[in-house]
C-alpha cells in the first residue's frame, strides 16, 4: 500500500507499506504492517497492526493502522 499525505506541518509525505501475516475474508483486511515514509524534512519508519474494509461494488477499500512510528530529521548541505 502507499500514498501521500500532508499533516498541519506543511511538508508533504510519502508513505510505503506491506501488510504481511494478514487475512482478506468478508470485505476485510487485518494483518501487521510495515514500511518506510519521506517528507520534505524526514525519513522515518513505521510498524503496527493494519485493518481494512473493502466496497465490494466497485473494488475500492478504505483502512487505518495503529502503531509506532520513529524519525528522523534529514540533513542539507549546500
Amino acid at each position: 500500500m502507499g500514498g501521500d499525505y500532508w499533516r498541519g506541518s506543511g511538508d508533504t509525505e510519502y508513505w510505503l507499506a506491506k501488510i504481511e501475516e494478514g487475512t482478506w475474508a468478508n470485505d476485510e483486511i487485518r494483518g501487521a504492517g510495515n514500511g518506510r515514509y519521506i517528507s520534505d524534512t524526514s525519513l522515518g519508519t513505521i510498524e503496527g497492526d493494519f485493518f481494512g474494509v473493502n466496497n465490494g461494488s466497485d473494488g475500492t477499500w478504505i483502512g487505518t493502522s495503529i502503531g509506532i512510528w520513529n524519525e528522523e530529521p534529514l540533513t542539507f548541505s549546500g
